[in-house]
């Protein structure tokens, strides 16, 4: 068996399919879906390079994706029913996390084109982009508000990780998490009311609801792990 760790998984809306990553022995990586009915587990692609799910799309039948081969970056969109791939675009620059956003039949993706990390909105219609994070110098992570109205997004702030949520033209503009503690992974709540968040400690991961009007913590739960990659559909 030339397969070895699994990492980044995504459930889809409907919460039937996941899928996720998984690294070859000899180098390079496998993208793969499981059906949750019948556990079947089917490669989707396949390379030397690093292939990693962003989210499906918000009906469940496609999924976007980024692929590197340590050279070019490419944003993939797979169609499920139709078995077919779609490259939507392509950069010399690093990037990541393609996600839904809900609305314009568009897709959100991380790119460092600048130097450094930053939030793009890719339109599927006409091809043309749009930066939507300036305030950071680092800012990654973007889950969109079901509304399709803001989104939320991670920056790094004298080396601690800080959740902000943003509308997409920038006007409405709040930081979430005000405290002495880093977070990752971001997630909307499907009421918009709240929102789900990582934070690992030196040798324990939890994770956490935050009242987006109130700014209350809970904890929900804590492991003995360092925890990575959570999604939340």
């Amino acid at each position: 068996d030339n397969l070895t760790d699994s990492v980044a998984p995504k459930i889809s809306p409907q919460r039937n399919l996941v899928v996720y990553t998984r690294y070859f022995k000899t180098g390079g990586t496998s993208l793969r879906l499981i059906d949750l009915k019948n556990l079947d587990d089917i490669p989707i692609y396949s390379s030397k390079g690093l292939n990693v799910a962003g989210s499906f799309s918000e009906d469940g039948t496609k999924i976007y994706f980024t692929s590197y081969d340590g050279k070019i970056s490419k944003i993939f969109i797979y169609d499920i029913n139709k078995k077919s791939l779609e490259s939507v675009y392509s950069s010399r620059s690093r990037l990541a996390s393609p996600v839904k956003t809900y609305k314009n039949n568009s897709i959100a993706f991380v790119s460092d084109e600048y130097g450094s990390p930053q939030i793009f909105l890719f339109s599927l219609e006409n091809k043309k982009i749009k930066r939507l994070t300036y305030k950071h110098n680092y800012s990654t992570s973007p889950s969109f508000a079901p509304t399709g109205t803001h989104f939320l997004y991670v920056a790094m702030v004298s080396g601690i990780n800080k959740i902000y949520a943003s509308s997409i033209d920038g006007a409405d503009f709040a930081l979430l998490t005000p405290i002495e503690k880093s977070f990752e992974d971001p997630h909307w709540s499907r009421n918009e009311r709240f929102i789900f968040a990582l934070s690992k400690e030196s040798n324990s991961s939890s994770v956490y609801l935050i009242d987006i009007s109130t700014l209350r913590y809970t904890k929900l739960f804590t492991l003995p792990a360092i925890m990575s990659y959570l999604y939340i559909e």
